[in-house]
């Protein structure tokens, strides 16, 4: 059974930011991020205690070929993943903590 997968609205601005940036780096490399976050949400959905554990009830996820990581906690009774982060691996970790 897959969990539903919420982005917060500071995650989907995190993916927008990278793709934007991905976008004006080299044309066509947007669509690539793109589908390695898809990819990563899918696993997650599919298998969310699968990732390491970072704080808590928090874990991480690696985005594959990128250097991205998800940040998310899983809402069991709602059968839910929520998304509080999506950020560089050299990003501060206080970025994500602010969130939760």
């Amino acid at each position: 059974m897959s969990y539903s997968v919420i982005l917060i609205p500071l995650a989907e601005a995190d993916i927008l930011e990278a793709w934007d940036w991905y976008k004006n780096e080299s044309p066509g490399l947007e669509q690539k991020f793109w589908d390695a976050i898809y990819k990563s949400l899918l696993q997650i959905a599919k298998h969310p205690s699968r990732f390491t554990l970072a704080k808590a009830d928090i874990r991480v996820a690696f985005v594959k070929r990128f250097p991205y990581k998800i940040i998310f906690y899983t809402n069991e009774a709602m059968k839910r993943v929520e998304v509080v982060a999506v950020l560089h691996k050299k990003r501060h970790p206080g970025v994500w903590q602010r969130r939760v």
